[in-house]
């Protein structure tokens, strides 16, 4: 994440989140930056890549989450990086 925001993060959150997400080190970057706030243009340019590129890491990512929007899985994210139990984020699962 070259020194971003996430930076103290990125390996930790990455190999858990393949782990316990089932998400790839690209599509965990993806979401933080999604979470950041940053435009899929700004992302693009961050991570290097097209946006074309950017859609399919987002729809992918949101798939394998199962949500619809930045901000479910922004919030999948957070409680993920906060230690919370990742499946009472999801709507309609139990807290």
């Amino acid at each position: 994440f070259n020194g971003g925001r996430y930076s103290r993060y990125s390996h930790l959150t990455c190999r858990e989140a393949r782990e316990q997400l089932g998400l790839s080190n690209r599509e965990v970057e993806l979401l933080m930056w999604i979470s950041s706030g940053l435009t899929k243009k700004q992302i693009a340019e961050r991570m290097g890549v097209t946006s074309a590129t950017v859609d399919t890491f987002r729809r992918r990512a949101y798939a394998k989450l199962g949500v619809r929007t930045g901000a479910a899985a922004s919030a999948i994210l957070a409680a993920f990086l906060a230690g919370t139990r990742v499946e009472a984020v999801k709507v309609g699962a139990p807290a």
